[in-house]
């Protein structure tokens, strides 16, 4: 000890050990403010700081899924009612006419005709009672052409004739620039399409209805294109961007779309380049969300889905934003995709967003001459749909080099003594390399124990045991791995760290944390990465609240409580953890249906535990310096084993681990397609060398038809597709996807 505890008089610093108390206060007093006096020398019980801990983030969760939850007042439009407002019970009424007639199949008299001849009905009714400034064209196109396309894999789609319905409401100054809405009305096979996308189609006519009642003159045209076949791998879409005599004078688009029923609608996809889009919605939505982070992700290839944007930016070549609701991804595609599931408030609240975005982009200037925001990207994220923080990438560099140039000269300035201080310490860079690689360890090990615990659920035969009990990730991932956090903990605090004081420790660690987010930090920022926001959090919100707010400790002499000082610790993480709770919350409500329609080559739950682990390091980075001033660490690890066990038997014996659920309110269905085929299969000299029909059974999900054997016994009897008859096993795919559906 560089000082005796108690002791008021000064002894001789040494540094012959690395046991220094940060660096040789008199008297017990460290660099963060704490007497170590107040803590016991065996620690703090563990179960206090993870009592709090939990506490915390349950408080910060439930903000968090409350907020997520909230709509605004449906409007109800009445005699007297305001016309240029958006109402709710309008756009209900064009979805329940959508859903009239079933499934919008294209091809089908739902899709060609009902639907088709709805929309140009409601198109009339709106010009005829528009404002007599108001002009609105009328236009239908029947397209027909080609492109080649990467969705799965590579290959030509084809289309003949498909239909487009679109409406133009002129400029009143007379503008030659357009932007583009854009929705579909067509329907996967055998689902209503409440969600996808009838909603979205509802919401344009009600907001083209708005617009024809609205006094204010609009600088620029707006195109309302309701596309009847996207469905078929977006082709009505290209058929209008490249065939359509309007095309040519659009400048920006807002496409709209859904990979769920309700929920919050969310801006995931914007560009290419031109962040004054970003711009625009932040400053005219009155509930924003979205982030870059989402783009970066749907952009990565990851999700088995894809939206008109694509078409519109690579063939049309313009710029625009990509909006989406995402929310009960269990009912997408499905028979149970109807307008029940879509909460009250849904519609009003996408509605108001997109017509204050329409508002202020039809009335900008930028929209004909960008000028300098033409090129560039705009950093963005919203924060809990309150407000949208946004900048430019430029001014995110400067950010994020400066708070890495300032983890690097308090590293340099600890280790030499550049600025005469009481925290100086020759032994801090050596030590915090250590500490680093024990940080750096841990989330290895976290990763490793995510992916063992599910490759034993698949051994026991409980995969997707959590698809429709959300909770069941809990103790199958999330316990684990705070096991293993704090046993590794407890480990290297014996072996490698015995040597150092408590809170020599935790200060070290809580400085590795840093360091290591600082790391992120830099090599997301020189890969141009937008999600270097995160790490910049992370950074920022511990370096100005925790680091540079601690000699307050000593002002309010508050120092000498343990319960303070995690107080303030955790205090200095809401800002990052409010935002990578939100992030996570959103992740999972995507993820979890998707991975009930990833194919039977994914390991659902390998894949769900990797994104629990990837979610988890950043929520419980800066808990690991914690671990350091606690005691009875085994003990609670021990308790949460048997926690974990428990449950576990709990999964694989009862129905708490069965995956799917037929709950009228709340489905979660088991997804196959079931095809009847009749196959020939000719040689090269067109001869029949095959021939046989039959029920063609295609799972959507790792656990196959096991679940389905079992309550259809005579499946047994079914044989498999031999794969030796011609390309695709000879198998009637429509598209290519036999690598993530093989037969």
């Amino acid at each position: 000890m560089a000082a005796s505890m108690g002791d008021s008089k000064t002894r001789k610093r040494t540094y012959k050990s690395a046991n220094l108390e940060v660096n040789g206060h008199q008297n017990g007093h460290l660099s963060n403010g704490i007497n170590e006096r107040c803590l016991k020398e065996d620690g703090v019980n563990v179960v206090y700081v993870l009592f709090a801990v939990v506490m915390y983030y349950c408080a910060i969760f439930s903000f968090v899924r409350s907020r997520s939850f909230s709509f605004p007042e449906p409007q109800i439009q009445g005699k007297f009612s305001q016309k240029d407002a958006f109402y709710e019970s309008n756009a209900r009424k064009h979805m329940q006419e959508f859903s009239l007639h079933g499934p919008r199949v294209v091809g089908s008299d739902a899709n060609e005709i009902h639907a088709y001849q709805y929309i140009l009905k409601q198109l009339q009714i709106i010009k005829t009672n528009a404002l007599p400034q108001k002009y609105i064209l009328i236009d239908q196109q029947n397209a027909t052409g080609s492109f080649d396309i990467e969705f799965l894999s590579d290959f030509v789609s084809v289309y003949r004739d498909v239909k487009n319905v679109a409406a133009m409401l002129k400029s009143e100054l007379g503008s030659e620039h357009s932007l583009l809405m854009s929705c579909h009305f067509d329907s996967s096979i055998d689902s209503p399409g409440a969600g996808d996308n009838a909603i979205s189609c509802a919401v344009m006519l009600e907001i083209l209805r708005v617009f024809s009642q609205s006094p204010v003159k609009q600088l620029h045209n707006i195109i309302f294109l309701f596309n009847g076949a996207e469905e078929n791998l977006l082709q009505a879409s290209h058929g209008f961007i490249t065939k359509h005599p309007w095309a040519d004078s659009i400048k920006a688009f807002v496409n709209i779309d859904s990979a769920g029923a309700g929920g919050w609608e969310i801006v995931f996809q914007t560009g290419p380049s031109h962040p004054w889009l970003v711009r625009a919605y932040a400053d005219s939505a009155p509930y924003p969300s979205g982030s870059i982070l989402g783009q970066e992700v749907f952009q990565s290839g990851v999700i088995p889905s894809d939206t008109d944007f694509r078409i519109y930016r690579d063939f049309g070549e313009i710029p625009g934003l990509d909006i989406a609701y995402i929310t009960n991804g269990y009912v997408y595609h499905t028979q149970n995709d109807q307008n029940r599931y879509i909460q009250p408030g849904c519609v009003q609240r996408g509605g108001e967003n997109l017509l204050g975005l329409l508002r202020r982009l039809s009335s900008s200037p930028r929209l004909a001459d960008p000028g300098d925001e033409r090129d560039g990207t705009m950093i963005y994220f919203d924060l809990v749909g309150y407000f949208m923080v946004y900048y430019p990438q430029s001014v995110a560099i400067v950010i994020n080099s400066a708070l890495v140039a300032t983890i690097v000269f308090r590293i340099i300035r600890k280790t030499f003594n550049l600025i005469p201080s009481d925290e100086h310490d020759p032994m801090f860079m050596k030590n915090l390399l250590k500490a680093t690689v024990a940080l750096f360890l841990t989330w290895i090990a976290v990763i490793l124990t995510c992916v063992a615990m599910a490759l034993t659920i698949t051994l026991l035969g409980s995969n997707l045991s959590w698809f429709t009990h959300n909770y069941n990730l809990v103790p199958l991932y999330l316990i684990p791995s705070v096991i293993v956090v704090l046993y590794m903990q407890d480990f290297f605090k014996d072996r490698w760290f015995k040597a150092n004081s408590r809170w020599y420790n935790e200060k070290l660690f809580f400085e590795a944390t840093l360091t290591g987010w600082s790391i992120l930090l830099l090599l997301l920022t020189l890969r141009g990465m937008g999600s270097a926001f995160m790490p910049m959090l992370y950074v920022l919100g511990p370096l100005v609240i925790r680091d540079r707010t601690m000699w307050l400790a000593r002002a309010w002499n508050w120092k000498n409580h343990v319960t303070s000082f995690v107080s303030l610790h955790l205090a200095s993480l809401f800002v990052p953890l409010l935002v990578t709770i939100y992030m996570s919350h959103a992740v999972f409500t995507l993820f979890i249906p998707i991975f009930g329609r990833t194919g039977t080559s994914v390991n659902a739950d390998i894949a769900a535990s990797l994104l629990l682990a990837i979610l988890l390091i950043p929520t419980t980075g800066y808990l690991v310096s914690l671990c350091y001033l606690c005691r009875n660490i085994r003990k609670i690890c021990a308790v949460l084993a048997v926690v974990v066990l428990v449950w576990v038997c709990a999964i694989v014996v009862s129905p708490l681990g069965f995956p799917y659920s037929g709950d009228k309110d709340h489905p979660s269905p088991n997804r196959l397609l079931a095809i009847h085929t009749r196959r020939r299969v000719f040689d090269l000299q067109s001869h029949v060398t095959h021939e046989d029909s039959g029920i063609w059974l295609i799972p959507f999900d790792y656990n196959n038809n096991k679940h389905l054997l079992g309550a259809m016994p005579q499946l047994k009897d079914a044989i498999d597709v031999d794969c030796r008859l011609g390309p695709y096993c000879g198998m009637p795919f429509i598209i290519p996807c036999i690598s993530m559906l093989p037969p």
